[in-house]
């Protein structure tokens, strides 16, 4: 599956510094939303821990507790570069005669494939946070049920 940010393919070559700026403050406000998911996905996980902690799901939930401490910190290098990469704009702006456009178009370009990866990467994992805890939730419905007309 292939991940696009930018409006057209050739985006990155045409636009003006206006607009690589906005999008790339687009970048930082969607980044902003990936953590704070990355947060809900911890909590539903500590939420229904005890469960997930049965001796069949430890593995998995530990794999998983490791990949969003790891999600986490990639999430937030991303936005460490995009802000320099933010910066690094406004100083084209401020100053539109001393600067490699090349360079930065590269710069830009490299980014946003960051981001995409991260992306597909992001949503592979709360795919497997939410079929982990769906299954155990299932599980937990059905052991309840059945004491339930065992009485």
């Amino acid at each position: 599956m292939e991940f696009r940010l930018r409006p057209t393919n050739n985006f990155v070559n045409e636009a003006d510094w206006q607009e690589l700026h906005t999008l790339s403050l687009h970048w930082k406000s969607d980044m902003a939303f990936y953590s704070d998911e990355l947060r809900f996905l911890r909590k539903l996980i500590d939420k229904y821990f005890v469960w997930l902690m049965k001796a069949e799901s430890i593995k998995a939930t530990q794999d998983l507790l490791n990949r969003l401490t790891k999600t986490q910190s990639r999430a937030e290098d991303i936005v460490s570069t995009i802000d320099k990469h933010v910066k690094h704009i406004a100083k084209e702006i401020k100053y539109p005669l001393v600067h490699n456009d090349k360079a930065f178009r590269d710069e830009h370009a490299e980014l946003e494939e960051l981001i995409a990866a991260f992306v597909k990467d992001f949503r592979v994992l709360k795919k497997k946070v939410f079929d982990l805890t769906e299954d155990v939730l299932v599980e937990e419905k059905i052991k309840h049920l059945a004491a339930r007309y065992e009485d």
